[in-house]
């Protein structure tokens, strides 16, 4: 009978153990490893708190801050990407089962990166054929891009400017003009417009974020995306 009681009470023991500890803490590294995964990067921070910790085993998140560095997102690279956020319910079915990181329901749950100046003039690169020696400027108003193509057989300089918009799950560097210059043929203007795709909701951290925020700054862009139900 003795022998039964202490088993028992270790059995007692080992559940208490888990639930406490053990699943809350496998749970909370399936979500940053999910996040460090859909960022192609291994350089990531994670602090994810629940209290009790044992209501992370239904799904509860009170506070969730990941800080990124060094990120592919989708298109483009970012030198830095932070997500916050407070009293967050997951799906953990899908988080376990499927492998799929499910937001049921957040507070304020947002997801915050900046594309700058090196970024954009390295997506540029490779988007564009024929350019080469690219430089970018971004400021308030406008972001400009500079760089050398051959023109009817000599080397021009050419010369585009444009904004970074939002339409539909995209973000998109929207050319507005542009023009070639050399020294024998001068200053041409070329007419068109032409988007440039940066980066898809679908291809972010979070399923269901939506951009909420794009801010050109001297320098940089910042980018906010939300999830907010």
């Amino acid at each position: 009978m003795r022998k039964l009681l202490i088993g028992l009470i270790l059995v007692v023991v080992i559940a208490l153990a888990g639930a406490t500890y053990i699943l809350p803490t496998y749970i909370s590294n399936q979500i940053s490893g999910r996040i460090e995964r859909s960022l192609q990067t291994d350089s990531v921070s994670a602090n994810i708190e629940t209290s009790p910790s044992f209501m992370m085993l239904f799904g509860q998140v009170d506070n969730i801050d990941i800080e990124a560095t060094n990120i592919k997102l989708d298109k483009v690279n970012l030198n830095e990407l932070s997500l916050k956020g407070e009293n967050i319910e997951i799906s953990v079915q899908d988080l376990l089962l499927a492998r799929r990181l499910v937001i049921n329901s957040a507070d304020n749950l947002i997801i915050t990166g900046l594309i700058d100046e090196n970024n954009l003039a390295q997506l540029l690169a490779k988007e564009v054929d024929k350019i080469s020696d690219i430089a970018v400027k971004i400021t308030p108003d406008n972001v400009e891009a500079t760089g050398k193509i051959s023109f009817l057989g000599q080397e021009a300089t050419i010369n585009v400017k444009g904004i970074i918009v939002v339409e539909g799950k995209n973000l998109l560097f929207r050319i507005t003009d542009a023009n070639t210059e050399n020294r024998l043929f001068g200053k041409i203007g070329i007419s068109f417009t032409k988007d440039i795709f940066l980066v898809s909701t679908d291809k972010l951290p979070l399923e269901g974020a939506k951009f909420t925020r794009v801010e050109q700054q001297n320098g940089q862009v910042l980018i906010e995306a939300g999830i907010n139900k």
